[in-house]
């Protein structure tokens, strides 16, 4: 089982800690309000776009870097689009 673990540090910044059995790991995550409303959620949403970026990462079999720039992300891979929009699309 995995814990994970997002601490908001500044606007846009977050610690993201992520623990499992074996290892634990922390991240610096920046998170550009463009991305939040690009995709119509609320700021009050953040740490669960940055926990939703963390399964994409996973499925894409990619090691989550130490500073993860998820607004780079956003704008080179438009299937991380698509499985944000899609995640956070119900209102969960």
């Amino acid at each position: 089982m995995t814990n994970v673990m997002v601490i908001p540090m500044s606007s846009g910044e977050y610690v993201l800690q992520i623990q499992d059995e074996r290892v634990a790991s922390d991240h610096r995550v920046d998170l550009p309000l463009r991305l939040l409303d690009e995709l119509g959620v609320s700021r009050d949403r953040a740490k669960d776009v940055i926990t939703r970026s963390v399964d994409w990462f996973r499925e894409q079999d990619e090691e989550l870097p130490l500073l993860v720039n998820l607004g780079t992300t956003w704008d080179q891979h438009p299937d991380f689009r698509r499985f944000l929009a899609e995640e956070l699309s119900d209102g969960d």
